[in-house]
């Protein structure tokens, strides 16, 4: 399946991508999802109708949606995105509030932020997501506002996030919040930064 969609045109709507595939291996409901996603990591659609198909998705889903077009030229440099579903997590389990995010993980490569809770399970639970065009100050602010917009400005009591400094500017001064660094992250970024010093002289380090 991987050789024919090879050969598919890059233009070629996901929807006439699975009628074919279903119509020559004889499959039934092949999922959306996983067609579109291989199809476009093997040729990306760099370009507004990708945007396009997705805020009509957004649209169609009944999604909370906040954008920010670019003054010049009207495209998009900024989107905030949340379900229905999301919202409801949010006001029942939104006292702590975790920020994570994730840069060259998608064919798009852009920033992608994920705003993420705690439900009372242990179970990691989802509030909304933002794809940035960069990690700046005023960008992450713009995010963490629409982010409290979608959800009636109800402010976390805890906020939890990596060692970004734009992040942790966001909440220096951020009143009845209580910031806290992931130290999985500082953790990591140590062995990243210094690992080298171990290897020639271990050193237990404690916190």
């Amino acid at each position: 399946m991987k050789q024919d969609l090879l050969h598919i045109k890059k233009n070629t709507s996901i929807t006439d991508i699975i009628c074919f595939l279903e119509a020559k291996y004889k499959y039934n409901n092949l999922n959306y999802q996983k067609v579109y996603y291989q199809f476009r990591k093997l040729k990306p659609l760099l370009g507004p109708k990708d945007c396009y198909n997705f805020l009509c998705y957004l649209e169609e889903k009944n999604f909370y949606v906040s954008k920010d077009v670019h003054e010049y030229d009207s495209s998009l440099c900024k989107l905030f995105f949340a379900s229905h579903v999301m919202q409801n997590n949010y006001q029942h389990f939104g006292d702590i509030l975790l920020l994570d995010s994730t840069y060259n993980t998608n064919i798009y490569r852009v920033p992608l932020l994920v705003f993420s809770g705690i439900a009372r399970d242990g179970r990691n639970i989802l509030f909304g997501f933002a794809l940035l065009n960069d990690e700046t100050y005023p960008t992450i602010k713009w995010a963490y506002d629409s982010f409290l917009d979608c959800h009636n400005n109800k402010k976390p009591n805890v906020v939890v996030t990596d060692g970004d400094l734009a992040l942790c500017k966001r909440f220096d001064n951020e009143e009845q919040t209580i910031h806290f660094v992931c130290q999985w992250h500082m953790l990591r970024n140590l062995n990243r930064h210094f690992g080298f010093m171990k290897k020639k002289n271990p050193v237990e380090m404690k916190f």
